[in-house]
């Protein structure tokens, strides 16, 4: 059912090429499934809080991985007490599937 949705949306969306999207659309079609390369991620920026002056951007690909990285992941809290020993986390639904049947 998908796939023959993307296929009806692709005839369409060629039967509506003008002379400078069919270009677009060869582009597609010949290009491989991967570009080796290309970024897909446009510039990223870090701006100020206070100022909202850029103060960092990541143009390349391993710049934008780290800024990610440093954004998902940031150091610990030195202040943040450790989780007890004894803690008792909450079930999760993998949890009350396996215990239900």
């Amino acid at each position: 059912m998908i796939r023959k949705a993307k296929a009806e949306h692709w005839a369409d969306w060629l039967e509506g090429l003008d002379q400078t999207s069919m270009w677009q659309a060869s582009r597609l079609a010949t290009s491989p499934a991967t570009d080796a390369g290309k970024a897909r991620i446009p510039t990223l920026q870090v701006k100020d809080p206070t100022t909202k002056q850029v103060i960092r951007e990541a143009t390349d690909n391993t710049s934008k991985g780290q800024l990610f990285y440093e954004t998902f992941f940031p150091p610990l809290n030195p202040a943040t007490p450790p989780v007890p020993p004894d803690h008792q986390y909450p079930a999760t639904t993998l949890d009350v599937h396996k215990h239900n049947g």
